[in-house]
């Protein structure tokens, strides 16, 4: 789970270095932007995309259909 604006290193940049160490880990966007091309263009890198602000309901919806391909 990254968001995509951190201090030191965005989140597209964190999920390129983790898939690098790791090419099947599942990474889960987490952002505020509603730059759809942005959140869009990002698909292949990112398993799911999470638009802030969200519930605890929608994060483990999201959390659980990565996880377990539901």
């Amino acid at each position: 789970l990254v968001d995509l604006n951190m201090p030191m290193m965005d989140g597209v940049r964190l999920a390129q270095v983790l898939r690098n160490l790791q090419p099947g880990l599942k990474i889960v966007l987490v952002t505020g932007s509603q730059d759809l091309n942005i959140r869009h263009s990002q698909g292949r890198l990112f398993a799911a995309v999470v638009a802030k602000p969200f519930t605890a309901e929608t994060l483990l919806l999201t959390m659980g259909q990565v996880l377990h391909g539901e």
